[in-house]
């Protein structure tokens, strides 16, 4: 996935139009893909954690934007 190397990866395609510009080639998959769910995962003793709670807090704000 970085320009100069022979990594690849799959994306949403909301994700893959950000990358546009980066140097990054993107096409379609060649097969159907399923629904993708999303979840996030923690471990319980970093359900308090201020610094956790607010990276939490964030990426669902951020994510929330981009439902379609």
């Amino acid at each position: 996935m970085v320009p100069g190397t022979r990594l690849v990866t799959v994306l949403q395609g909301l994700l893959a139009r950000e990358t546009e510009g980066t140097g990054l080639k993107t096409m379609p998959l060649p097969v159907p893909m399923t629904t993708l769910t999303e979840a996030m995962y923690w471990h319980p003793r970093n359900n308090q954690d201020a610094a956790h709670r607010w990276l939490r807090h964030q990426i669902l704000e951020v994510s929330a934007g981009l439902r379609l």
